[in-house]
This record gives structure tokens, sequence and C-alpha cells, in this order.
């Protein structure tokens, strides 16, 4: 017989920013401040004068952090 399963999931996607910024520790600022992303697109509030870039994979890394056995329903 066939189970129903739940499954907790991490999706990870790995990637770089590159801009500038006066310092190292200024740049990881930056990034962790305003930079982000959805499955989609990159968002960032950052202006044309901080020079951003990225390059990120476009498809995340999977792991699956916990399986839970789901009870049957009648």
């Amino acid at each position: 017989m066939r189970r129903k399963f739940k499954l907790k999931v991490s999706y990870t996607f790995n990637g770089c920013f590159t801009l500038r910024a006066a310092s190292g520790k200024e740049a990881a600022r930056l990034v962790s401040e305003q930079c982000g992303t959805v499955l989609s697109a990159i968002q960032t509030t950052l202006g044309e004068e901080s020079e951003v870039d990225w390059h990120f994979d476009k498809h995340p890394r999977l792991a699956i952090r916990e399986v839970i056995a789901l009870p049957e329903t009648l």
C-alpha cells in the first residue's frame, strides 16, 4: 500500500554579487540589507552608482530536511 508523506525541504540558490563599496565590510552590509532573490528575479534597492551585478544558478539546490509519514484519513 502506498502511503502519504509530507517532506520539509530547503531550496538553496548559490551565486555571487559584484558591487562597488568602500570596504569588504560595507559590501557585505549592503548586500545583506539591500539585495535578495525570489524564484524569478533579483531584487535590490542599490542605485546605479554601486554598479551591482550578479550571477546565480537558475535552479536551486534541493535538500530534504525531514520526511514525515502522515496518518491515513478515511
